[in-house]
């Protein structure tokens, strides 16, 4: 059995498998580390008294214990890096259906070449047909570029406040460039409906995640005199589609619609029904068709 180290050991031993990172470390207290990134980037705490113990009750297995710790500060170091300020001025929350557009191994980071690691995503719905998450892009110069676990563990380690900014900021794209409702015409839809847009084309994979931010449903509601509240279908990233009628007719040709929009389509979003009032979500449900007999 090798010998023990003590905490100073370890925390020695963990700084010297990192030497050549561009990370500056400081010992605040045995198996305590300060990190930072450069000048103006935040001070991250890092314990690694958890990791202490499980050595400290297997000393054989060092190796495997460090190596989660390695391999994620490795993937902060590689670049293009981007500032702690630039992720939280500019993340934004992009709808995903991981059934209809599943993804692939480099984005779970188990590819060959991933050098900053897994896609950063939050849960938003799972049903029987259909897993939404909101995957966190940096929405910059008129593109959306994915957000690695690289690109977060440096300044946004808490998944929860990365959740919270990246709706902020659509919060403030809204508040800055406008929300509007179109009204919809189809001669098969019976039923009043309006297409939602936001007012920069830049902006038009963000709609759906509208449907993440209260106060945005709440001015859509506002605006169509909803008192008995909105439902919504967001068949793709850039549509959109609510009515202010919340019956159950009317619910059904709205669920309607977004099949027939979510099938004619590469990567369909949802065909769920969103159903809200006060600008809050009171529930999600399927359409369901009656099968035709033969």
């Amino acid at each position: 059995m090798p010998d023990v180290m003590s905490e100073d050991e370890f925390t020695q031993r963990f700084r010297e498998r990192l030497a050549g990172l561009p990370i500056v470390f400081n010992n605040a207290s045995p198996l305590t580390l300060d990190l930072s990134y450069g000048e103006n980037e935040p001070v991250l705490k890092l314990s690694l008294q958890d990791a202490y113990n499980r050595y400290h009750a297997n000393p054989a297995d060092l190796d495997n214990i460090l190596e989660p710790f390695i391999q994620d500060l490795t993937w902060t170091a590689q670049e293009p890096r981007y500032g702690a300020q630039v992720v939280y001025e500019n993340v934004v929350p992009v709808l995903r259906n991981f059934v209809a557009n599943p993804p692939s191994p480099d984005e779970l980071g188990s590819g060959s070449d991933c050098p900053k690691g897994p896609i950063v995503y939050t849960e938003i719905l799972r049903s029987e047909h259909e897993y939404l998450v909101a995957q966190f892009m940096l929405h910059k110069d008129g593109k959306n570029t994915p957000l690695r676990k690289g690109d977060v563990l440096s300044c946004l380690p808490d998944a929860e406040t990365l959740t919270q900014i990246s709706f902020r900021n659509i919060s403030a794209i809204i508040e800055k460039d406008g929300i509007s409702a179109f009204p919809l015409k189809f001669e098969s839809l019976q039923i009043q409906a309006w297409l939602v847009g936001l007012n920069f084309e830049e902006n038009k994979e963000l709609i759906s995640s509208l449907i993440c931010i209260p106060q945005a449903i709440l001015s859509l509601e506002e605006t169509l005199e909803a008192k008995d509240g909105l439902i919504a279908v967001i068949p793709s990233n850039d549509q959109m589609i609510i009515s202010n009628a919340v019956d159950e007719e009317s619910m059904c040709a709205l669920g309607l619609l977004a099949k027939q929009v979510s099938e004619r389509i590469a990567s369909p979003l949802s065909s769920l029904l969103w159903k809200f009032k006060g600008g809050n979500l009171e529930g999600v449900q399927a359409l369901e068709l009656a099968e035709e007999n033969p």
